[in-house]
């Protein structure tokens, strides 16, 4: 690796530090949306939902 490329790595290192520091990076563009919650399943749509995806209750449980 030549210290052009180096650099330039070591570069977006520090501005991808500075992003997640909540910094403003430039050239980093953040997009926000706003998603509206699920519907809440009923038992039968859970029922459902595991057959299709062939999961046991046991694997398809959050824990």
């Amino acid at each position: 690796m030549n210290k052009k490329m180096f650099a330039e790595l070591m570069e977006g290192l520090s501005q991808m530090e500075a992003h997640a520091a909540g910094k403003k990076v430039k050239g980093v563009r953040e997009v926000v949306k706003e998603v509206k919650a699920p519907r809440p399943l009923s038992k039968e749509d859970i029922v459902k939902l595991r057959k299709k995806l062939q999961v046991s209750q046991s694997a398809f449980v959050v824990p």
